[in-house]
């Protein structure tokens, strides 16, 4: 099963990995793979974008508490960021950057590790997304668009969450919403949102992260495997964007927000693409 490769992207989420597991072994001396410390999307359901439950597992190997360590975690994690590059921007410029302008990272009940993005970061984000180009998936008038097999068979929820991605783009370029004409001003994007939208946002940032380290570290093997993670995926994404649908309008209202959830609706549609099988046929939602 080929990976999606991905041109020139730096993963934020990397970026928090990295500098945890700089920290783990900065203070305990063991060296973990980034690929090992998992950070699942939980927003809105806990008051965090992503969370990780590394500290509770290295309890059983250090005998100590999980919270303690989840704690010496997060004080040598802040100051390792403080004096690296782990605080950096996402336009590829060379600005350094105080890492608290773009995420924070709490201990909570038995040594979860939550961390949240700033609203800016979520701006730079939602703009890199979007940026973000997908080797055989390509932009045709708006909609994202990749050769597939014709199949019959696949799930129905992705569909229709696919099916309602075109037909908004579609219906934006007959009321002048798109082509989108955009300042880009990443302080401002992603400012009064709804709670669904950061979570769409967060869920598509998993995704990338997710098909971006699969495109490093060809961990998986079982190509049978890789799509049922895949069609997980897939699912929860296409849920989530159901949401969406259903709480946020695109028409009617002010052009900034509408412009912002338009954004929104094409990563949808890009990496529901990217997650298909590859016997798939969506061109009839074009």
């Amino acid at each position: 099963m080929p990976v999606n490769k991905f041109v020139q992207f730096i993963s934020p989420l990397q970026i928090i990995r990295e500098a945890i597991a700089e920290a783990i072994y900065t203070g305990f001396g063991i060296h973990l793979k980034c690929h090992e410390i998992a950070l699942e999307a939980t927003f809105p359901k806990y008051s965090a974008h992503y969370t990780s439950s590394v500290a509770i597992a290295l309890c059983p190997r250090l005998a100590q508490d999980s919270l303690t360590i989840a704690e010496a975690i997060i004080k040598l994690c802040i100051q390792t960021c403080r004096k690296s590059s782990y605080g950096i921007s996402l336009d590829n410029s060379s600005e350094n950057r105080d890492i608290d302008s773009q995420w924070q990272i709490q201990a909570v009940g038995k040594g979860w590790l939550n961390i949240n993005f700033t609203e800016q970061y979520l701006g730079e984000i939602l703009l890199l997304l979007e940026k973000l180009r997908i080797a055989a998936i390509e932009d045709t008038n708006g909609i994202w668009q990749k050769g597939f097999l014709i199949s019959d068979q696949y799930i129905i929820e992705d569909n229709y969450a696919y099916a309602r991605c075109c037909a908004l783009i579609r219906l934006a370029y007959r009321e002048h919403l798109l082509p989108l004409v955009l300042e880009k001003n990443s302080k401002t994007i992603f400012t009064e949102v709804k709670p669904v939208e950061t979570s769409l946002l967060v869920q598509n940032l998993a995704i990338a992260d997710y098909l971006m380290s699969a495109q490093e570290n060809c961990t998986e093997r079982n190509h049978k495997k890789i799509q049922e993670k895949q069609d997980k995926l897939s699912r929860s994404l296409a849920d989530v964007f159901l949401q969406f649908y259903d709480q946020c309008r695109i028409f009617g209202v002010n052009r900034d927000i509408a412009c912002r959830r338009l954004l929104l609706i094409r990563i949808t549609q890009k990496f529901l693409l990217a997650l298909a099988p590859t016997n798939i046929n969506y061109t009839m939602y074009l």
